[in-house]
């Protein structure tokens, strides 16, 4: 049996108890973090684009779906749309008000 876990390297009290277990750590992982003296200024978007926040409709999905696929050919396979909307959908964590879509004339180059 395989039980994936995310423990930090640094929370020893979990790594003891799940070592308590009879479990034993198969794949490490490092976290990079980045320390700012202050707020960093948010870039302006390059000319003639238009960022967006929010996609809140089917057509601005299937566009999402598309340049995601588009981005990762040959680094990742694609599920099919109604997989891939369904898989998000159902996840606790994803919410389409914070997806950011950039613009050109109607089509959408990049979202986030």
């Amino acid at each position: 049996m395989t039980v994936s876990v995310g423990i930090f390297r640094e929370d020893e009290a979990l790594r003891d108890l799940v070592s308590g277990q009879g479990f034993e750590f198969g794949t490490t992982f490092q976290q990079m973090r980045l320390d700012h003296p202050g707020p960093i200024a948010v870039p302006d978007a390059p000319a003639g684009t238009t960022p967006r926040t929010g996609a809140y409709d089917d057509q601005t999905h299937r566009a999402t779906h598309a340049v995601m696929t588009a981005a990762f050919i040959g680094q990742a396979t694609s599920s099919p749309y109604d997989e891939w909307l369904a898989d998000h959908e159902n996840q606790s964590t994803f919410d389409w008000s914070q997806v950011t879509l950039v613009e050109r004339d109607g089509q959408v180059l990049a979202a986030c």
